[in-house]
């Protein structure tokens, strides 16, 4: 006995796609040096400072504990180390790793930076825009720098509650973020330090359409015998696609 069926008619298989976003347009939003504070001036409570004070992450335990370690070198390596700060380092490493947060965050959608310590909220938009695929991460690059940034002059660990960048002229191995191409973010190794005047990763606005598709390995099933499906998924936008899942829910075929 033979089964006839065609993938129109007789054979209908369903697929579900579950889209995260769906957005025209992608854009950056620009900041100058006041969106940033100005150099000597705090980041957090935008006070004046006439000096700079620690490296923002310093391990506690001497110079060889300081900043990013050799084990980070992708973006999740990254986010669990300065999360783990954030959540149980010494003060001078909260600090550090909120400043590292809030800045790498850039701009919301507003155009404006946060100058709070980072909540649960600002810690989930953190992570998916750093995690996003159009952010490209670089462990390691030797990068020429102006600007550098501490914590506020003068404080002990337990006393730090600010960051503040300064002018200072440097070479030194950084971890480098690239949206399109372009350096948005530079975070130096030896001292978690955030260099230059950069915006932080932009607001990623996508423009994406999916369009699931299937193709059978054959209309003509013989009794006792199987098909395969072949699943694929076509973006017809102009940006890469957010994360999405697709299923196939059932087959329904008619034996006549």
């Amino acid at each position: 006995m033979k089964i006839f069926f065609n993938h129109s008619s007789k054979a209908l298989l369903i697929f579900a796609i579950l889209l995260t976003s769906f957005i025209a347009g992608f854009v950056f939003y620009a900041k100058d040096a006041n969106s940033l504070r100005g150099l000597g001036i705090g980041y957090f409570t935008g006070n004046s400072y006439g000096g700079v004070g620690n490296k923002l992450l310093r391990g506690g335990q001497g110079s060889s504990d300081d900043g990013i370690p050799n084990w980070v070198n992708t973006k999740s390596e990254l986010i669990t180390f300065i999360e783990g700060k954030h959540i149980s380092g010494n003060n001078n490493d909260k600090i550090g790793a909120d400043y590292i947060i809030q800045t790498m965050r850039g701009k919301d959608a507003s155009g404006n930076f946060d100058y709070g310590r980072p909540d649960a909220n600002d810690i989930y938009d953190w992570k998916t825009k750093l995690n996003d695929a159009s952010v490209v991460f670089s462990s390691s690059e030797a990068r020429s720098y102006t600007i550098n940034s501490r914590t506020e002059p003068g404080g002990v660990d337990s006393g730090v509650r600010d960051v503040v960048r300064y002018s200072e002229s440097g070479t030194r191995a950084s971890i480098i973020l690239r949206v399109n191409g372009v350096i948005v973010y530079e975070l130096k190794r030896d001292c978690g330090n955030p260099l230059g005047n950069l915006p932080g990763i932009p607001v990623l606005v996508k423009n994406y359409n999916l369009t699931p598709t299937i193709a059978l390995s054959t209309n003509i099933i013989e009794a006792g015998s199987s098909f395969s499906v072949t699943p694929s998924i076509t973006n017809s936008g102009t940006t890469i696609s957010s994360s999405a899942t697709y299923q196939l829910i059932k087959t329904i075929t008619n034996p006549n």
